[in-house]
């Protein structure tokens, strides 16, 4: 038959289904990006930027449009709901991508590491140097 076209069923697949599979390519660019080199990473800038723009397509198709103060990322911690914009940076200096219930988790845990008791850090005696109370 000329001219007739079949159209195929379409297979809904299932929401968590969708986000997992999302998360899962979250967690790979995130993977690849972490290991690779500095110069790797600076000579691909475009190929990253294409990889953010689809992943930013994909995350709207699964999350809907992203809300004030959302992130087109996914959270770090859990990886099922989008990050919050303007967060903190962490310790090291990197930025946090996590979503309210994972930032919560996180500035509990930090205020734990901070309500620990420290021994003071004591520098080892440098030989040639007398120390303090000895002549």
């Amino acid at each position: 038959m000329v001219g007739v076209r079949v159209k195929k069923q379409q297979k809904t697949i299932p929401i968590q289904q969708q986000r997992e599979a999302l998360a899962a390519l979250h967690r790979l660019r995130k993977a690849y990006s972490e290991d690779i080199s500095y110069e790797v990473f600076k000579a691909r800038e475009s190929l990253r930027d294409e990889t953010l723009q689809a992943l930013s397509l994909f995350t709207d198709m699964v999350y809907g449009e992203r809300a004030f103060g959302q992130s087109f990322l996914l959270c770090d911690g859990c990886h099922m709901a989008r990050a919050l914009n303007s967060l903190p940076c962490d310790e090291r200096g990197f930025y946090l991508f996590l979503c309210a219930t994972c930032y919560q988790q996180y500035q509990q845990q930090q205020a734990r590491v901070q309500a620990e008791p420290r021994e003071p850090e004591t520098a080892p005696p440098v030989e040639g140097l007398q120390q303090e109370g000895t002549s």
